[in-house]
């Protein structure tokens, strides 16, 4: 028999405080913020009402149901006749909506989809989303991570016909791709329009492969990829061995490229011969990189623009010079200490969509930053990086310019060769 010991004053208080600790932060992880401009934003410690960012523009606030952390990728059609969003949500109820934003002040709901039985699954949900459109017809895909344990461990991806929008009612599911020797799902996928005119989704795997679909063949449920980029420098204890992609066409070469992050580093395969994908270059062994989490190239196919994997809380975002295209120089790498730096303040994420020379988003702690990073074709030498303090950099000279109506900070700075 256990005889109870009577607490002291000391543990009554330190279980007191303790208590009250804990409620604060349950309460506090529990904030919803729906439909009130005025609450507080745990993360970035700003109302929804202002954004983190000073000089972005807040427009709207569409309150969703779910979880915190439970809403995934973005995706936003680009043709001003279908002004159209689409939300992944993953936990819970996972699925995803489909949201109009033809009016930007009053966005609302058109479509919600959500995962047969929810509160029977596992793992994740879905998190990635993505449109296509083939032969007139538009299509979403949406892809998924259930676990095991529960229904549909082996689904990857679902793919919807939403040509009918704003008709909810026309939205239909014309397949489901499903990986029974690849549990787990896939985790990120893209969309991209081949120059020989086929729409093609590209979709990591719980496996070395990245694997190519058709949406010609999707649109009618055919669901067997048409093929598979495999990672060059495959690790046996990672299941998914690719993390992000791009894919875009480059003029000079007259090639289609596959640019992706995964084991090793990053990699580029032309991808011009669609069921043969040849490998150009890697960049790997690079200090304190062990695997790739992001890889974007410029639209010269020049220069590019990589995250490790795991994103820490410090990791610097690194730049490329990938010339002559395709030749796997990485000139970049040598300065690599001096150059990259932590911007403002944690990375959380970094989704980089090259504009001009070299843009780059960021995703950030408290807000989304965009800064243009552009390079003097005259001068080689010259390499950008993340914004430093201006009291640290002594070389860096800025400027602004007028673009479209729009003031830009344009930032260069020397590194010496």
């Amino acid at each position: 028999m256990h005889r109870k010991s009577p607490l002291t004053p000391f543990a009554i208080i330190l279980v007191a405080a303790t208590a009250v600790c804990l409620s604060a932060t349950s309460a506090r992880a529990q904030v919803t913020c729906f439909g009130d401009p005025t609450c507080i934003q745990p993360e970035t410690g700003h109302p929804v009402g202002m954004p983190g960012t000073p000089n972005i523009e807040l427009v709207s606030h569409l309150p969703l149901p779910g979880i915190r952390f439970s809403h995934a990728d973005i995706e936003i059609e680009q043709e001003m006749s279908r002004p159209y969003a689409y939300i992944a949500q993953r936990f819970g109820y996972s699925g995803f909506y489909a949201i109009s934003i033809e009016n930007p002040d009053k966005p609302r709901v058109l479509y919600r989809w959500i995962i047969d039985d929810p509160d029977l699954h596992q793992g994740t949900g879905c998190v990635d989303i993505k449109y296509a459109k083939d032969n007139g017809r538009y299509y979403v895909v949406v892809s998924c991570q259930f676990g095991q344990g529960g229904p549909d461990a082996d689904l990857g991806a679902v793919v919807f016909d939403v040509t009918g929008l704003p008709d909810a009612s026309t939205v239909r599911k014309v397949a489901e791709i499903r990986l029974p020797d690849m549990v787990g799902g896939i985790h990120n996928i893209f969309t991209y329009r081949h120059s020989n005119g086929r729409a093609l989704l590209a979709a990591t795997t719980q496996s070395e492969d990245v694997f190519l679909y058709d949406f010609g063949q999707l649109g009618r449920g055919i669901t067997e990829p048409v093929s598979n980029i495999r990672v060059p420098t495959p690790r046996a204890e990672r299941s998914r061995q690719w993390h992000d992609m791009f894919m875009g066409y480059l003029p000079d070469a007259e090639q289609d490229r596959f640019y992706g992050a995964g084991t090793g580093g990053f990699h580029v395969f032309d991808v011009t011969d669609v069921e043969n994908p040849r490998l150009l270059t890697t960049v790997t062994g690079i200090p304190g990189v062990m695997d790739g989490h992001t890889f974007t190239p410029t639209p010269d196919g020049r220069y590019a623009v990589g995250m490790p994997e795991p994103t820490y809380q410090h990791s610097p975002v690194r730049f490329f010079d990938l010339r002559p295209p395709g030749s796997g120089r990485a000139y970049a790498q040598r300065h690599y200490r001096v150059r990259y730096r932590r911007l403002d303040r944690q990375v959380r994420r970094l989704h980089p969509q090259p504009r001009g020379a070299l843009a780059v988003r960021l995703h950030l702690s408290p807000g989304r930053r965009t800064a243009d990073r552009r390079y003097d074709r005259s001068d080689p030498p010259l390499h950008a990086g993340l914004l430093p303090d201006s009291n640290r950099t002594a070389a860096l000279r800025r400027r602004r310019t007028a673009a479209a109506g729009h003031h830009r900070q344009h930032l260069h700075w020397r590194l010496g060769r």
